[in-house]
């Protein structure tokens, strides 16, 4: 456990490196992002331990910077909740290892009910990764220790990037329905 939290450091790096350009969003590394989350009016997030409180945090990020609404669910009761439990979400998983048996039956379950999703992990070919419409690697890789230190933090980098790259896509969205709005001041 000790090695992984003196590896939070470099993990943490290597995932902005990933993901940003010096002191900007890479759009490149958020395409299949955009794609899951157009349209959307929500977010759903299903997750486990302390991936879950990594959606917890992300609830407040995208709620306050992107206005997006966001309900966090204990995965392993996901796929018994009634289908209505927001309108129009996209779907989305956090996890450390990607494999974990909830997590991916909430995925499945998301899956089946045609609800695009977006899949955070520790590993890029992981069976969530697989599964999602969208997956978005951190770059801590596996992580050996139980309590999870470069795991966490490195979800908690990415959410926050996806959280203001999803920020500047609902601004911009914005604007384009107010330019395309008739001009009432001329009348």
């Amino acid at each position: 456990m000790l090695r992984e939290i003196f590896e939070q450091p470099g993990a943490i790096a290597q995932t902005l490196a990933a993901y940003t350009d010096g002191n900007s969003l890479r759009e490149d590394t958020f395409l299949t992002a955009r794609q899951a989350l157009v349209g959307k009016e929500s977010l759903l997030i299903s997750a486990s331990g302390s991936s879950r409180h990594a959606g917890l945090v992300a609830e407040i990020l995208f709620e306050d910077l992107a206005g997006i609404p966001v309900d966090v669910e204990y995965a392993s009761e996901y796929i018994y909740r009634s289908t209505q439990t927001l309108k129009n979400p996209c779907f989305m998983v956090i996890s450390q290892s990607a494999e974990t048996a909830d997590t991916t039956e909430a995925l499945r379950e998301a899956t089946a009910r045609g609800t695009s999703t977006i899949a955070i992990t520790n590993k890029p070919d992981s069976t969530m990764a697989k599964l999602a419409s969208c997956s978005l690697p951190t770059m801590a890789g596996t992580e050996r220790a139980v309590p999870a230190t470069k795991s966490f933090t490195t979800q908690l980098t990415l959410l926050s990037l996806l959280s203001l790259f999803t920020a500047r896509i609902s601004r911009s969205s914005a604007n384009e329905r107010s330019s395309n709005s008739p001009n009432t001041s001329d009348r």
